[in-house]
């Protein structure tokens, strides 16, 4: 398949000769050795096609990246219009992948599909492509046969080289992803210690496939077909681990799909060999690993199937650990965490039953987090069987599991330790209390008590009566558009909406109250409702986003909420997003304040920058402005020779994006606190640590350990007074607001802070 793949490149970009070309700038370095370097591009791209195909991405962003890889490994410096020369190398580069100009070549791994049409049809000006895979055998083949050694897109065999300065050779990857080579600069071993220590302590961590829960994964997927996942009257199944099986929208349910496809063949290509992780920063400095899908920071399909290369011995404190993970996971997680364990001792002979016959025991896919369950039943049945052939205690059982401990809604805990806010930090578990605090299920009492009140003052409004009639027309109306298959009937269907709200025009201000009072009664879906504005407000979700967050996360909730007009949430969702705003005082007097700070940097027309507190990590907020340029480009002869449009937006002259620099202040400035504290978990744990940003795993036998060290380590970045620091690096003290009187300390006897 290499062959095939680089005699396929070698003819593309022997036409990078021609000084016509966009792309000749190539040519010097392909004619010094011809062979070498088209076998050096060939492992610079083939990871990158391949996960461009399997997660859709745009033809443009995809040759974009290309391109410039392809010009940093060649230190090609000397480019003018860097990002539209990048474009026509990466097509050139995608074209070797598509042959779609000649039918016979074998590689015809990828097309490409127009999803979005210009302003004219005719010619597709601004229009947007994605690549889309044409054929899946073959997307395995190149897989399987690709060393997964070779690149951080696929697990790693051995250990990746320590990061040494701000550019790895090896992993041909910057420590921040997208930064500025002036930003890059700036961060040194010796300015930054704790961020590198934490790095590359995290690439050494070996991890395992689970082969129990791995042979589960691989017939269940297999069982499927292909062919009825991706049609459009599929009908999605309740009860399953797998998401896409619960997905409506084909294109996400196809999605989706793939990626339980992509972990399964790398899954398989790492057999029972130990692999590890490359890891790198976002500007914010947040750790990522490099590979995607396959990794703890995935979805619960990879999750449960990583588990630690090296064990530890549950201990005393092991089981129990073990046991509040697994409740977790299931999804008993509103408990105490010894309720939370008792849980697990009362149902433990079903929960080893699904591990003694998972295909027929199916109770473990109603769980939160159904691999990661499996995970553990695998473990409590392997527990046991010890102990009955005559393995000593409990705590001798050596284990390989990974477990975790998740922050209480971590970005509007953040904020309540910055504004010292004492009413909400009981609801965020910054200080102790008998049962856990519940931020959520505060707001969505607090909205839905606004709500009663404008709901009393409609008194006898029409729109009380007519409910139930709106309800039944919008729900036909809605299914025969989503039945539709034809253009014809979808539009007829569009059309017959537009003329029911022209003909229930009088209701339309005030609908949206007795809608959301059908809900009055039932507390859980009021949560569920509220619950995602208030997880992303501690990040500065806007009142676009509340709105977009109730009107898509309420859909699978019941029959009314899936058929809803956007004209029922969106004056909801501005209702539950100014309820949270009066009620989460302190955290909206923060965020309200990050984006004065923004104001002001807009003002001085700079880049809101600071220095993280205690790891020094050099957050810069370089958000570019940029012109939307198009350009032609040549693709497999498409358009009878004239090539497609794409639309690219060149950084090389942008100008400062104040909108994104305001609204983007709040969620970086809370991120880059988040990612100090991991950051020092991870440098003041001598134990194996996982981390995914504010949930943080180790062996059960280390957790006791793990489970002070969050708080410690919490307790100790917001002793460092992170929020003066942050001012008077922004010369901005003069902003510094009266707090409340929460007392900090109290998060160490904080059960669950992070739990």
């Amino acid at each position: 398949m290499r062959d095939q793949i680089i005699a396929s490149l070698s003819e593309r970009l022997l036409t990078t000769k021609d000084r016509r070309s966009h792309v000749h700038w190539l040519w010097a370095h392909l004619e010094k050795d011809f062979d070498k370097a088209i076998n050096e591009i060939y492992n610079l791209v083939i990871s990158k096609v391949t996960m461009g195909v399997i997660q859709g991405s745009s033809m443009t962003s995809v040759a974009v990246s290309l391109g410039s890889l392809i010009r940093m490994h060649f230190n090609e410096e000397t480019i003018k219009e860097e990002t539209k020369c990048a474009v026509h190398c990466g097509v050139k580069i995608l074209e070797a992948f598509c042959n779609k100009d000649f039918p016979k070549r074998g590689v015809q791994l990828l097309d490409i599909k127009l999803v979005n049409k210009g302003r004219s049809s005719k010619s597709n000006e601004n229009a947007l492509y994605a690549l889309v895979c044409n054929d899946y055998d073959l997307l395995h083949k190149i897989i399987e046969s690709e060393d997964i050694n070779n690149s951080p897109e696929f697990p790693l065999l051995s250990p990746a080289k320590d990061w040494t300065s701000h550019y790895h050779t090896t992993l041909k990857a910057p420590l921040i992803r997208g930064a500025s080579t002036s930003t890059l600069k700036t961060i040194t071993p010796l300015s930054s210690k704790l961020v590198y220590d934490a790095i590359n302590k995290l690439q050494k961590t070996p991890y395992l496939i689970n082969q129990k829960v791995f042979e589960v994964y691989k017939n269940l997927l297999a069982s499927q077909s292909k062919e009825d996942l991706l049609k459009r009257d599929y009908k999605p199944h309740s009860l399953s681990p797998f998401k896409h099986d619960k997905e409506e929208m084909v294109a996400s349910r196809a999605g989706m799909f793939l990626e339980a496809e992509f972990i399964k063949t790398i899954a398989n290509k790492i057999g029972e060999k130990p692999f590890y992780q490359a890891y790198n920063c976002d500007f914010r400095g947040r750790i990522y690993p490099m590979t995607p899908y396959l990794n703890e920071q995935s979805s619960d399909n990879a999750k449960g199937l990583i588990q630690y290369g090296e064990g530890v011995k549950l201990g005393e404190t092991g089981g129990y650990w073990l046991a509040l993970h697994t409740a977790n996971s299931i999804g008993e997680d509103k408990l105490t965490l010894d309720e939370r364990v008792k849980y697990v001792e009362n149902n433990l002979d079903s929960i080893i039953d699904w591990a003694t016959n998972p295909y027929k025991n199916r109770g473990w896919m109603e769980a939160d987090k159904p691999w990661s369950v499996l995970a553990c039943a695998f473990e409590w049945q392997a527990i046991q069987d010890w102990q009955i052939i005559g393995g000593n205690q409990i705590e001798d059982y050596v284990c390989y599991v990974p477990i975790f401990i998740d922050g209480s809604n971590n970005g509007v805990q953040h904020l309540t330790a910055l504004s010292l806010d004492e009413e909400i930090g009981p609801l965020v578990n910054l200080v102790p209390t008998q049962n856990p605090g519940d931020v959520y299920m505060y707001v969505a009492e607090k909205t839905w008590e606004e709500l009663e009140k404008l709901d009393k003052e409609l008194e006898d409004h029409p729109v009380k009566k007519e409910l139930p009639r709106l309800l039944e027309e919008i729900k036909n109306i809605k299914l025969k558009r989503e039945i539709a298959i034809t253009k014809e009937d979808k539009d007829l269907a569009f059309k017959e909406l537009d003329e029911w709200r022209k003909e229930n025009k009088e209701f339309d201000k005030f609908i949206y109250i007795p809608f959301w009072q059908l809900l009055k009664e039932d507390p859980k879906l009021q949560r569920k409702t509220v619950k995602r504005p208030v997880m992303t407000l501690g990040y500065g979700v806007t009142r676009q986003g509340v709105r977009d967050q109730v009107f898509d996360d309420t859909k699978t909730l019941n029959e009314n909420l899936k058929f809803k007009d956007k004209s029922w949430s969106n004056p909801f969702g501005d209702l539950l997003r100014n309820t949270m705003m009066r009620k989460l005082k302190g955290p909206a007097t923060m965020l309200a304040l990050f984006q004065t700070l923004a104001e002001r940097a807009n003002a001085k027309n700079e880049f809101l920058s600071w220095k993280v507190p205690i790891t020094n990590f050099p957050a810069v907020q370089e958000y570019l402005k940029t012109k939307e340029v198009r350009v032609r480009v040549r693709f497999c002869k498409s358009n009878r020779g004239k090539g497609i449009q794409l639309t690219i937006q060149p950084k090389e002259d942008g100008k400062l994006d104040r909108r994104k620099q305001a609204t983007g202040a709040a969620p970086n400035i809370v991120h880059s606190f988040d990612a100090a504290h991991l950051t020092l978990i991870v440098n003041n744990s001598d134990f194996v640590v996982t981390t995914v940003h504010d949930s943080f795993g180790c062996h059960p036998g280390n957790m006791n350990e793990l489970f002070q060290i969050t708080r410690k380590e919490f307790l100790k970045f917001y002793e460092s007074d992170p929020l003066s620091q942050l001012l008077a690096q922004t010369n901005s003290l003069d902003l510094f607001p009266s707090r409340g009187k929460l007392d900090l300390n109290e998060v160490l006897k904080s059960d669950f802070a992070f739990c």
